[in-house]
C-alpha cells in the first residue's frame, strides 16, 4: 500500500480510484502473496490487456510493489522500503506517471523514474 501523500496528488487529477489503488478502467493495483511452508508467490493481480500490448504504455507499478512485498518476505527491508520510495517518488510527479493514472508518461518513461529514485 502507498502513503497517502503519494496517492493524493492523484486522486485530485480526477482519476477515480478504488482498492488499494485502481486505473480508471477498474481493473486496479491488487496485489496477491501467496506464501506456503516452502515456496510463496507475490503477483500484480490484473486483467489482460491485449488492447495495449506493444505500444509501451502499461503500468508496471503493481508488479513493482509486489516484487517488494517479495523483498519484505525474505527478510530485505531496507531494498524492499528503497523500491516502494522509488516508485512513490514517480508517482507523485505528473509528468512520470502513465496514462492509467491521468497522465501522459510511457512505460519506458516510468520506469527511468523509478530507477532514478533508487540511485
Amino acid at each position: 500500500m502507498l502513503p497517502r501523500e503519494t496517492l493524493d496528488p492523484i486522486r485530485r487529477s480526477g482519476v477515480a480510484l478504488k482498492g488499494p489503488l485502481a486505473t480508471p478502467s477498474g481493473s486496479g493495483w491488487i496485489l496477491r502473496p501467496t506464501v506456503g511452508s516452502d515456496v510463496s508467490m507475490f503477483e500484480a493481480v490484473h486483467g489482460f490487456a491485449p488492447d495495449i500490448a506493444g505500444q509501451g504504455v502499461a503500468n508496471p507499478g503493481a508488479l513493482l510493489l509486489a516484487a517488494a512485498m517479495m523483498l519484505d518476505h525474505v527478510a530485505q527491508l531496507d531494498v524492499a522500503e528503497r523500491v516502494r520510495s522509488a516508485l512513490q517518488l514517480a508517482l507523485t510527479d505528473p509528468s512520470t506517471r502513465t496514462r492509467d493514472l491521468a497522465a501522459t508518461a510511457n512505460t519506458e518513461g516510468f520506469v527511468t523514474a523509478v530507477l532514478d529514485h533508487l540511485s
